[in-house]
């Protein structure tokens, strides 16, 4: 494990790689900012999943997804990661631009590497969401916008629209109740 540096220039420097109850993460420095990212393996709900469909807690919330992490070739697979320049963050980007983040948070490697592994008990303990665990709100919902809905399988998301087309949607839901949503709903 190396110790976070910030700079003003844009390196990349993997700070840890390890792995956590079965995950394999890293953590990067860019230089002026760190990174965290976790490989979601090919058989967990989560493979492939939009970031933006996942609810993790994490600093910041989830800021990637995909299989490109340009930080060391060897590093093949489709991870989820989170950045650590946000409002109330150092960067090191003073020097570039015109802002002052000197007085933000200073991430060190160890505090990151204590949120990797919170985020990988969260991601290990992620189920998806079936009918008996949607709430009241969520079943009256569905009842009274029947014939807005879009069902999306591959992310297992149902998206309901109400009559000015707003969207709301349901995210990690079980194939089990996508099908049967398809079924009452007769989505083809």
């Amino acid at each position: 494990m190396y110790s976070m540096k910030y700079q003003s220039e844009r390196t990349k420097q993997v700070l840890c790689r390890s792995e956590y109850k079965g995950f394999n993460f890293v953590i990067v420095s860019y230089g002026t900012h760190p990174c965290a990212y976790v490989e979601i393996p090919k058989n967990h709900p989560l493979y492939k999943t939009d970031y933006d469909c996942i609810d993790i807690d994490c600093h910041g919330g989830l800021t990637y997804d995909g299989d490109l992490l340009f930080v060391d070739d060897s590093l093949k697979g489709w991870y989820v990661g989170w950045d650590y320049a946000h409002a109330g963050d150092y960067m090191g980007y003073d020097a570039l631009f015109d802002f002052d983040t000197s007085r933000g948070k200073k991430w060190t490697t160890e505090e990151i590497y204590e949120e990797v592994k919170e985020v990988i008990e969260q991601i290990s303990n992620y189920k998806t969401k079936g009918a008996d665990d949607m709430d009241s709100d969520e079943m009256l919902i569905i009842n009274a916008l029947k014939g807005h809905i879009r069902v999306n399988e591959k992310l297992g998301i149902i998206e309901i629209y109400d009559e000015y087309g707003t969207k709301s949607v349901l995210r990690n839901v079980d194939e089990n109740t996508l099908r049967a949503f398809k079924t009452y709903f007769q989505i083809f």
